[in-house]
C-alpha cells in the first residue's frame, strides 16, 4: 500500500489498529516521534490487542528518542 492509501484507511477507520500501528512505524522510521508516539500509544493500547507488543515496543523506542527515558522504561 501507499502512503495515500494508509492516509484513507485512517480517515476511514481511525480506530484500525493495524493503520494506527503502521502509521506510526512510518512516523518513527521518518524521525517524526511526536506524531508516532500518538499512534504507537493508541495501537499499544487499543481494546484489540493483536499487535499490542509490537506497539508497545516501538513506542518505548519512540519515547526514548523523545528523551524520555524514565517514560521508556
Amino acid at each position: 500500500g501507499s502512503p495515500t492509501e494508509l492516509r484513507t484507511l485512517l480517515t476511514q477507520s481511525p480506530e484500525d489498529v493495524n493503520a494506527l500501528f503502521y502509521a506510526g512505524l512510518c512516523a518513527y522510521n521518518l524521525g517524526l516521534y511526536d506524531r508516532a508516539r500518538t499512534f504507537l500509544h493508541r495501537a499499544a493500547t487499543h481494546p484489540v490487542d493483536a499487535i499490542d507488543e509490537e506497539a508497545t515496543w516501538y513506542h518505548a523506542l519512540t519515547l526514548q528518542r523523545l528523551g524520555e527515558r524514565a517514560a521508556a522504561q
